[in-house]
């Protein structure tokens, strides 16, 4: 099933041939000996594994289980888990999770380095850690799993500490003045900016989290005692959060009603129809509109110590 075949030229003349999870005959070449010897005993233990092993297990198969054991966790986390294996995919080509390895982390984080965002930056070494967390996470399962051999060292990059800055009231004040540079979200009778108003007022008055402000519904409203709750599922400490919110924050959320589905306690308070990317690129906007930009990167980074 696993055989070394060496071709008469070229500058991998050396190739592993094996067959995928599908049952499909594959190679991979290699350009020494040594190094198609290697993958072939790789090949071999995956053979000799217990009885539990799957020897033929594809990536996309031991994707699609880490992904299934994901269920219970917010649908924030999972989409960023998604995005990273998305990631990981493109830049080393992983096909068979046997070569999910320290070598192919590695270079993922030299290419991921070297690529630039949205602004025609390099990507920090932050960015860096939060597919780097992820994948940590997949290769500790894959090991668990026994779906490779030998555990995956990730090492995590060194990143820049910054003082924390706070917004004052002047700044604030600021980014709601340039709130009529954004167009989205395009919904059916909310305006862009009442929508990003609540939004923001409500994320500097409580300092919660995007993702925990995004995924809040009418359900975990308390009109009576003045009350926003989100259960640990929804929270990246993994904890409830009930937190006392002032009345005319409050009352800032009842155009939201306006919109068809709002009655459904189940319904999200602030809906977004669009990529959460699109959020960030209109918070950007009103930013530069406002000339009130954090110290760095990060669209949210000024925390919400500011009582009205």
């Amino acid at each position: 099933m696993v055989s070394i075949h060496q071709r008469r030229s070229g500058r991998r003349p050396f190739y592993v041939r094996y067959r995928d999870a599908e049952g499909q005959q594959r190679t991979r070449s290699f350009g020494s000996k040594p190094d198609a010897e290697a993958k072939a005993r790789a090949f071999v233990d995956r053979l000799q594994l217990a009885g539990d092993t799957n020897p033929q297990s594809s990536w996309k198969r031991f994707r699609e289980r880490f992904e299934r054991q994901q269920q219970t966790a917010s649908d924030a986390h999972r989409q960023e888990l998604a995005r990273t294996a998305d990631r990981f995919e493109s830049v080393t080509g992983i096909e068979d999770v046997f070569d999910f390895t320290t070598a192919s982390v590695d270079n993922f984080v030299m290419e991921r380095r070297l690529a630039k965002g949205n602004r025609d930056e390099f990507i920090s070494p932050a960015t860096v850690n939060k597919d780097l967390r992820n994948l940590r996470a997949m290769a500790n399962k894959a090991f668990r799993w026994r779906e490779i051999t030998e555990p995956v060292d990730v090492t995590m990059l060194a990143e820049n500490c910054y003082e924390p800055r706070f917004m004052t009231e002047s700044q604030f004040e600021g980014l709601l003045g340039a709130l009529d540079a954004v167009t989205t979200p395009r919904l059916q009778h909310i305006e862009a900016k009442t929508w990003w108003v609540a939004f923001l007022v409500l994320q500097i008055t409580t300092g919660w989290r995007r993702g925990q402000v995004l995924s809040l519904r009418w359900a975990d409203v308390n009109f009576s005692t003045n009350e926003i709750f989100a259960s640990a599922k929804r929270t990246k400490g993994r904890r409830d959060a009930r937190t006392q919110v002032k009345p005319e924050v409050l009352q800032m959320l009842l155009p939201l009603r306006m919109e068809p589905g709002a009655g459904d306690p189940a319904a999200n308070v602030f809906p977004y129809p669009h990529d959460l990317r699109q959020l960030y690129r209109d918070l950007r906007k009103v930013q530069d509109v406002a000339d009130v930009r954090p110290p760095y990167d990060h669209v949210f980074d000024y925390q919400p110590y500011f009582a009205f």
